[in-house]
């Protein structure tokens, strides 16, 4: 298993996952995408939408430094 920082547990397959309600979800790829944000629309597997919340962070904080006139990363300080 391999755990990714703001992403998803890579696991080997093939899986079969036992859900709280009972049902199994069952994937046969050779690697499987578990969901760890719960923002998937196909949980527990991935749909990769932590990058849309990923790449809003990042914006939020280059607004908040911009507000703050301090510097975002880009060397430069923006007022």
């Amino acid at each position: 298993m391999r755990y990714t920082a703001d992403g998803p547990l890579l696991v080997p397959g093939p899986v079969r996952i036992e859900l709280p309600d009972g049902t199994f979800a069952e994937s046969h790829r050779v690697m499987v995408a578990l969901c760890l944000c719960r923002r998937s629309r196909i949980f527990p597997f991935c749909d990769t939408s932590h990058r849309k919340r990923r790449k809003q962070r990042r914006a939020s904080a280059l607004d908040s430094c911009a507000a703050r006139g301090e510097d975002d990363g880009d060397g430069q300080v923006d007022r």
